[in-house]
């Protein structure tokens, strides 16, 4: 059975295979490490507002990154690598802003890796390989 079958809708809580590692002192972390499925993500992520870490690495998610995830504003670690996501470099992660570590290796972005305005590239920070 497609284990993301329920990802629909605005109950981002209850989709399959995400859990939550509470903490009275952090945000909730989400986490679907290696479930092996296969589904876009929805732009109901970006209803996760108090999304702090978000860990989605080797998976077969494809599509884009939703434009939603600019809702995220404290979302300081994103991991999305090895997935089979494709398209645009997905600019939209890069103006969060508490963002500290982003892992997009092993996808199929497209595009060049940015620089920031110093013209330096991003420390800590997977893109491609």
């Amino acid at each position: 059975m497609e284990s993301t079958v329920n990802w629909v809708g605005s109950g981002v809580c209850d989709y399959n295979g995400v859990f939550y590692a509470h903490q009275i002192t952090t945000p909730k972390q989400p986490s679907s490490e290696s479930i092996s499925t296969t589904a876009t993500l929805p732009e109901e992520i970006g209803l996760l507002t108090d999304l702090a870490l978000f860990h989605i690495n080797s998976n077969r998610f494809c599509g884009t990154i939703p434009k939603k995830f600019k809702n995220l504003k404290i979302l300081f670690e994103l991991d999305i690598s090895n997935n089979r996501f494709a398209g645009k470099f997905p600019y939209v992660v890069l103006k969060l802003p508490e963002l500290k570590f982003l892992d997009l290796r092993f996808n199929e972005f497209e595009g060049k890796v940015p620089r920031l305005s110093s013209g330096e590239y991003w420390e800590h920070v997977g893109y491609f390989e």
